[in-house]
């Protein structure tokens, strides 16, 4: 499951990846709200996309992001 977020100054768009098993809607729900409770920089699966040109890393990424 993958919930998409815009990241500002940037903009990026931040793409937080949750393996699930397509079954209880309500667990993976639950699951993100974890994670996102969480500081950015430790989430494990992240893909970010910059959204204009020339646009760097983001001012917050971890060791889990991808651009």
């Amino acid at each position: 499951m993958t919930v998409s977020l815009t990241l500002k100054p940037g903009p990026y768009q931040v793409l937080v990846n949750l393996p699930w098993d397509g079954k209880e809607v309500d667990h993976i729900v639950a699951r993100f709200k974890l994670q996102l409770a969480e500081p950015p920089e430790s989430w494990p699966d992240v893909e970010c996309l910059p959204r204009a040109q020339n646009l760097g890393p983001p001012p917050i990424r971890g060791s889990g992001w991808r651009l």
